[in-house]
């Protein structure tokens, strides 16, 4: 099991392009044939600088690669004010399966777009008035 623990802490990961340990620790993790550290408080500085920057920017373009990723499968939808919606709800219920309810609860009436996405519902029953992503809705 440590060996593989190792394994998993000195592979380079694919959003941070760093290993676990170098953004930790700001250095990769010692081998058997590894040496002693001179200096080794400003190389730790170093190390850490110049990891967190290369993460920064790789963060950066891997957010817009996830965006990119997620809109390909997101349903393009548009409701307008009055419009009756279906509102996903995955609350559970205590002494109920949830294999056997429905997540979906009934039509809530949309009161305004807030964003391209956002809108303003009614929900049923009270009329207590949320904000919910368009992805919580259904028509």
């Amino acid at each position: 099991m440590p060996l593989v623990l190792w394994t998993h802490r000195t592979a380079v990961q694919e959003s941070s392009q760093c290993t676990p340990d170098s953004l930790l620790f700001g250095r990769e993790l010692r081998t058997p044939v590894g040496g002693p550290e001179v200096d080794y408080l400003h190389r730790l500085q170093e190390h850490l600088r110049v990891g967190h920057d290369f993460t920064r920017q790789a963060q950066a373009g891997s957010g817009v690669r996830q965006k990119r990723v997620y809109n390909t499968r997101c349903r393009d939808q548009v409701f307008a004010p009055g419009d009756r919606v279906w509102i996903f709800c995955p609350s559970r219920t205590k002494g109920v399966s949830p294999k056997l309810r429905s997540p979906w609860r009934r039509p809530g009436e949309v009161l305004q777009q807030l964003s391209e996405v956002v809108y303003q519902v009614r929900m049923p029953g009270r009329g207590r008035e949320v904000v919910l992503h368009q992805d919580w809705l259904a028509p």
